[in-house]
């Protein structure tokens, strides 16, 4: 089943990098192009790039944005009014106003075939917006935050409700990283990094520990956030330039992993420990352990919720194990069920370390 997983994803990968190739030899030798939320924007003056930085048209932009327009001639400003921002923007004024703080701009807006240009980047995230830029394409993309909170995948309610999300899309995005770190991306790396990740365990290097298991998160879930907008915007390299805002926005920041600790179970073994962020989704752990002694080697040790079929109160945790071996489809095997806590976890690691 994992294989026919990777496979799968490796497939649409595959589809995605493609249609970028196809939309990159299109590209070349065009001006820039504006994505805002998916959509393509036209512009009766086409956009500029000066010194280094794209100007649009400051209307269209600002109202694409959701903003309120207002153009005072006499002297050469626009006030643009969301919700509670404001911002103020002036011809040949390197210097805008959002709130009443002053921000200088690199470039300042100016009027271009009877058109005011303003810097996109600085009039899109005084509105709170993601902008990504692609050289390879010359796209700005830009993702307001409503757009992400508010969409919704037909992922199925039923489906959503075994796995404990519902119907909901940012939740779908989480759950699914955390599965993809908890049950593939770290095994895998620990496998590939295994003499490392021994002697860090002998020499108790909780340093060296913390930060490999860091960035694997962050890989798995800028992965996750990537597939997600190349299917909502069908621009992959994009999607990677806005990852960083993007996890915010998804909640899939350094929270998820509560606390990393190396701890001596006996004289031979010692165990790396990794607390998860407890969630009401089937098949997320609460509890990752990597154990290493000379007789058994290394083991990957998951503790993780069961599904919810009944509508119960006392869902089961499940104690299972990833064997770290040469074999691509690891061996995965489910030993107990055991009582949702560290301690117990740990008892149950010190029993299969001994056998």
């Amino acid at each position: 089943m994992r294989k026919q997983i990777l496979k799968f994803m490796c497939v649409i990968i595959a589809i995605i990098f493609s249609a970028n190739t196809a939309v990159f030899n299109a590209a070349v030798n065009q001006s820039v192009r504006v994505v805002l939320n998916g959509e393509l924007l036209t512009f009766d003056v086409s956009p500029q790039i000066i010194d280094g930085r794209t100007l649009v048209p400051m209307r269209v932009i600002l109202e694409e944005l959701g903003a309120y327009v207002q153009w005072y001639e006499p002297t050469m400003t626009v006030t643009a009014t969301k919700g509670d921002i404001v911002i103020i923007m002036q011809i040949n004024n390197n210097v805008m106003s959002i709130n009443g703080e002053q921000i200088t701009l690199d470039v300042p807006p100016k009027l271009i075939g009877d058109r005011t240009l303003a810097p996109i980047r600085a009039a899109a995230e005084g509105f709170d917006a993601l902008v990504g830029w692609s050289d390879r394409t010359r796209t700005v993309t830009i993702v307001t935050p409503e757009y992400i909170l508010n969409r919704t995948h037909d992922i199925g309610v039923e489906f959503g409700e075994i796995f404990g999300f519902g119907d909901c899309m940012i939740s779908k995005i989480q759950s699914d990283a955390r599965f993809g770190f908890e049950h593939i991306r770290l095994p895998d790396s620990i496998y590939k990094n295994s003499n490392y990740i021994i002697n860090s365990i002998r020499s108790l290097d909780i340093y060296f520990i913390h930060d490999f298991v860091m960035d694997q998160w962050q890989n798995e879930a800028i992965f996750y956030i990537g597939l997600d907008l190349a299917f909502e915007l069908g621009l992959y390299n994009e999607a990677h330039d806005l990852a960083p805002e993007l996890l915010l926005l998804y909640g899939l920041g350094d929270e998820h992993i509560i606390n990393i600790d190396i701890v001596i179970i006996d004289a031979s073994t010692s165990a790396v420990i990794i607390e998860l962020l407890p969630k009401n989704w089937a098949m997320t752990a609460t509890y990752i352990g990597v154990a290493f002694n000379e007789t058994t080697g290394l083991r990957y040790f998951l503790l993780e919720r069961s599904f919810d079929f009944d509508n119960s109160a006392n869902i089961p945790f499940i104690f299972s194990s990833i064997a770290i071996d040469l074999d691509d489809d690891h061996a995965y095997s489910i030993i107990s069920i055991i009582e949702n806590n560290r301690q117990a976890f740990i008892s149950a690691i010190a029993a299969e370390m001994a056998r």
